[in-house]
């Protein structure tokens, strides 16, 4: 049961523990805007897959979300990961919801290696969150240019990164670069036979 003594030896346990020491906290509760959690498997129902949710912490009784916290039933995010979601629920579950769900998947995967991803900053977390989504468009191409590809696509994340921090700002940007290369991509093909141009030397408009 929560209450203030709970409350402060979860606190000593692990307030130095990812992802705890990267949230803001009182006297007596944690700040985060999102949780994670898992849906319960059905009993009997062997190959349906667990379901990871986000909820809003607003829409949780203040009390009841703190004991969940310590009890671990809810996996707090950082600001960082909140920012994400925040952009995710109003605007990248309408572009793919997969993409949402393996962003959620990505996120339990972090929080459960704490010594690894811990460390990992803004820019590095936003990148493979939106990386997601690029390797979906990308997935249709043939494996030589899918290579390239890749190997471009961080070198252009870092210089959009120099001009904005914003995730939203960052993922539609991204996805029109992605859209303009697949572009490229399919003209190059189409005129490849007829001694046309090379994919870097195509450009659309």
């Amino acid at each position: 049961m929560y209450n203030q003594q709970a409350f402060e030896a979860f606190v000593r346990a692990k307030g130095d523990v990812f992802p705890f020491n990267q949230l803001k906290k009182t006297r007596s509760s944690f700040r985060t805007r999102w949780v994670l959690l898992k849906s319960p498997s059905p009993t009997g129902i062997i190959y349906r897959p667990t379901k990871l949710f986000a909820l809003p912490a607003s829409c949780i009784r203040n009390d009841l979300l703190q004991e969940g916290i310590i009890a671990g039933n809810y996996l707090p995010l950082p600001p960082d990961y909140c920012d994400v979601l925040d952009c995710m629920e109003w605007w990248g579950r309408g572009v793919d919801p997969k993409w949402e769900q393996s962003i959620l998947g990505m996120f339990e995967y972090y929080l459960a290696n704490p010594e690894i991803f811990s460390i990992a900053g803004r820019k590095e977390l936003f990148y493979d969150c939106i990386t997601l989504h690029i390797e979906t468009k990308y997935s249709y191409i043939d494996g030589l240019n899918k290579t390239q590809e890749m190997e471009y696509w961080p070198v252009y994340f870092g210089y959009l990164y120099e001009s904005t921090t914003d995730y939203f700002e960052l993922a539609t940007a991204s996805i029109r670069y992605a859209d303009n290369r697949l572009w490229v991509l399919h003209h190059y093909h189409n005129t490849a036979n007829s001694g046309g141009a090379t994919p870097d030397e195509v450009h659309s408009d």
